[in-house]
């Protein structure tokens, strides 16, 4: 099919069109032995925002199985694993919220749909936006759109605008379409950029707070207020 591995930096236009990061395009063929296996390996966790995700708290709308959304958050090495994925319950859409446990900076994506028909085809990007319905994400104008291709591989690096994405505390991903299938499949989301320790504290006391508070709804303004916590 047409789309498949129609590479462009879709993401990065405003930077230019080409990518940063082909050398997953390729391999040297004339090689005794495979060296881009360890390459790619190395490469899968360099820069990687995998460990600051709070896959606790990552959630999706018209899901097919409840939870399913955390599953597709795993490890570089897992990432062709099959038996793990999330599908939309009701025609195409999905919405993924992706919350971190420290403020990040995101350079790019790597995204594996099902097939090259259930894949999605786009999505829509928000940045610290986590009240975002099927609706209202459908409306509103995103931070970025982003045009997928299918990659079987989970190699190729969909590239964000960095003046859009620093700061970012949660991203929400509405993903409208795919290419053709009544349902859209992911079987796995990745993220890469850079990270500041400086909230990590501020987001465990938030959190060690919680037990006490069950009763009482956690407002946004207590990010700004969370360093009056001392680490209960």
């Amino acid at each position: 099919m047409s789309h498949r591995h129609g590479h462009s930096c879709h993401g990065e236009a405003e930077e230019g069109d080409t990518c940063g990061h082909n050398h997953h395009h390729h391999h040297d063929e004339n090689c005794g032995h495979d060296h881009s296996s360890d390459k790619d390996y190395q490469e899968g966790f360099q820069d990687t925002l995998y460990p600051y995700i709070d896959k606790l708290h990552v959630r999706c709308l018209n899901e097919h199985t409840s939870g399913a959304c955390k599953t597709i958050i795993k490890p570089y090495s897992e990432r062709l694993t099959k038996d793990t994925y999330l599908e939309s319950a009701v025609d195409s859409e999905l919405l993924l919220v992706i919350p971190f446990t420290v403020s990040t900076n995101v350079k790019s994506f790597n995204i594996i749909g099902g097939d090259s028909y259930s894949c999605p085809d786009k999505v829509k990007i928000f940045k610290n936006n986590e009240l975002l319905d099927l609706d209202t994400a459908m409306q509103k104008k995103a931070d970025q759109d982003v045009n997928l291709s299918y990659d079987p591989n989970g190699t190729y690096d969909f590239l964000l605008k960095p003046s859009k994405f620093n700061n970012v505390q949660s991203l929400t991903l509405f993903f409208p379409s795919n290419f053709g299938a009544e349902n859209t499949r992911i079987q796995y989301i990745a993220f890469k950029g850079d990270h500041t320790d400086y909230k990590r504290r501020a987001v465990e006391a938030i959190y060690e707070a919680k037990p006490q508070m069950k009763d009482h709804k956690v407002e946004g303004e207590e990010w700004s207020s969370s360093n009056t916590i001392n680490g209960q």
